[in-house]
């Protein structure tokens, strides 16, 4: 029955995005047209769910909101969700403000963690994400600046291996205080830049070697080696884990989810039944 069911998932990454200035776009243009540009941009961004494994939660007004591990769990869910941002940057571009030509900009946060989730309502039930998880990712995104991708710590912990990401620093963050957040930049293409990347990292070490002898390589290497061949197998759709600390359930336990992709047409009626 719809508005009894819900369910705890640990390992879920959420997305927010927002159009930069949209309550300016609003007074300047007539509504049949800012109905058609919203229409075009949700258009697009329905689109990349597929390409990227990700659920279309919802959409209000102009914010775009989706997540990765829900209700069909993956280990893969940050890095759908982080690739998913990306292509939303690069997207955005083919849209402009119908009244100054202007390009659309696009603000995106994201954050990871565990949620509740669950289909509530009668009349025009849906299926919606609660917790402190989803305020958080909310609020990555209106913290934001415009064209850019703000993560939280617990999302980088899982990218950084991966992609690039710049240290922003502190920021007030409402109902949190101050968190130190990061800039999601681009997915990184080769080892060179993996063992040059994260120097605030104290598992970047070199040996010095005895004379005559090549110096040892940085015990980065073999995490950049890692991260190379998971973006192999995640092509292959079995995307490996880049992290051992990433998956617990608080007990310290590593809790390790079958891995397993959904499309964000997903019916409501396949969504109860995975419940």
């Amino acid at each position: 029955m719809y508005g009894t069911v819900s369910q705890i998932f640990q390992e879920v990454s959420v997305l927010f995005s927002n159009i930069v200035g949209f309550t300016d776009i609003c007074s300047r243009v007539k509504p049949m047209e800012l109905v058609t540009l919203l229409n075009d941009a949700y258009t697009i961004f329905d689109n990349l769910t597929e390409q990227y494994n990700v659920f279309k939660v919802e959409t209000i007004g102009d914010e775009y909101m989706i997540e990765s591990g829900a209700p069909i769990p993956t280990q893969a869910h940050a890095f759908d969700v982080a690739d998913m941002a990306l292509a939303m940057l690069n997207a955005i571009g083919q849209l402009s403000d119908p009244c100054n030509g202007e390009t659309i900009k696009i603000r995106i946060g994201m954050n990871s963690g565990p949620v509740v989730a669950g289909v509530v309502g009668l009349r025009v039930p849906r299926y919606c994400l609660f917790g402190d998880t989803v305020n958080t990712a909310s609020r990555m995104e209106s913290t934001g600046a415009p064209m850019t991708i703000q993560i939280t710590g617990a999302a980088r912990r899982y990218l950084k291996t991966s992609y690039i990401i710049e240290e922003r620093g502190l920021i007030s963050v409402k109902g949190k205080g101050k968190m130190k957040t990061y800039w999601l930049k681009i997915r990184r293409e080769n080892e060179d830049e993996d063992a040059e990347f994260d120097s605030d990292s104290s598992d970047s070490t070199i040996i010095p070697a005895p004379q005559g002898l090549a110096a040892q390589e940085p015990k980065t290497k073999d995490k950049c080696k890692d991260a190379s061949e998971d973006k192999k197998n995640r092509k292959e759709g079995k995307r490996a884990m880049v992290d051992n600390d990433m998956f617990l359930d608080g007990s310290g336990e590593d809790v390790l989810q079958p891995e397993t992709k959904h499309s964000s047409r997903t019916k409501l009626s396949q969504v109860c039944s995975l419940m």
